[in-house]
């Protein structure tokens, strides 16, 4: 089923005036009933996801809905999943529910922030998040794919690609390449995989990952990773594969972006479970 936008305006809530929202309670209602009682990413009793929102003050003056994909999952959802994995194991029981807390509100506050992400988010919130929690790895991959995932919510269900490979093998860039949301999604997309490969995030997040890139309108066949692996052997004279960055430190899609592509186009295959792949790219090592 192809997703359909309802934009809603509410004009008790664009006036931000008390005496119009008591005249308009039906509008007040209606919004409660489809958010769940706050302007929440995802509904808590219909079918919807919010895509964004505009606020007046601490007022929601318009609010964007898409039908909710069952692929995406809510802040607060990922946090359980990622929590269950038992990596937040030695975090003091204390700071472990405050980042609880903070990722069952994320959604709500990450739809008032489309330009800035789910980061400026997470740091808005009060009380501040500890050092410590701000620099674990986990906390990152989880807030790499909640941005990934408002992405995809914004870009028709689109994974942050930044080429796409025409007939003939051409590549082509994408907007993906061009804007600071699309360029952020996808050096999530990086982020993630690089982690993966020395057993530094959870499970879950990487799972998620997958099942996004998966379920995309977008991804490139087999077939096509298949023949940009073996182009990319003929143009570096190697029957090796390209590897991904042991860090992202001083990363840069300005640097060789296209071998940077092919290569989480070929580790998201090899992660993808239940998918019939070519011995070539099975066995391709991508990771240092």
């Amino acid at each position: 089923m192809k997703k359909i936008s309802i934009v809603v305006t509410l004009l008790c809530l664009l006036t931000g005036m008390q005496s119009v929202a008591q005249i308009n309670p039906l509008a007040q209602k209606s919004l409660r009933a489809m958010t769940g009682q706050v302007p929440s990413a995802f509904s808590t009793n219909m079918g919807l996801s919010v895509r964004s929102a505009s606020m007046l003050g601490n007022r929601i003056t318009k609010v964007q809905f898409a039908l909710q994909d069952a692929t995406y999952l809510s802040s607060a959802e990922l946090f359980g999943r990622v929590q269950a994995s038992r990596v937040f194991s030695q975090v003091p029981a204390v700071k472990l529910h405050a980042l609880e807390n903070k990722f069952s509100h994320l959604d709500a506050v990450a739809v008032t922030h489309p330009q800035s992400g789910y980061v400026s988010a997470l740091h808005s919130m009060s009380p501040a998040l500890s050092a410590e929690l701000a620099a674990d790895s986990n906390v990152a991959a989880m807030i790499d794919v909640l941005n990934i995932q408002q992405y995809m919510r914004l870009n028709d269900n689109q994974f942050p690609e930044i080429y796409t490979i025409l007939s003939g093998g051409w590549l082509s860039a994408t907007s993906c390449l061009d804007s600071m949301e699309g360029n952020r999604a996808f050096l999530g997309v990086v982020s993630i995989l690089v982690k993966e490969q020395t057993g530094e995030v959870s499970p879950a997040v990487v799972e998620q990952l997958v099942a996004l890139h998966a379920q995309a309108r977008n991804v490139p066949t087999v077939q096509d990773v298949l023949k940009g692996l073996q182009e990319w052997q003929q143009a570096n004279r190697s029957s090796d594969a390209p590897k991904l960055p042991t860090n992202m430190e001083g990363l840069s899609l300005r640097n060789n972006p296209e071998t940077l592509w092919l290569t989480t186009e070929i580790r998201l295959l090899q992660l993808t479970p239940n998918i019939e792949l070519p011995e070539v790219l099975k066995n391709a090592k991508v990771t240092q």
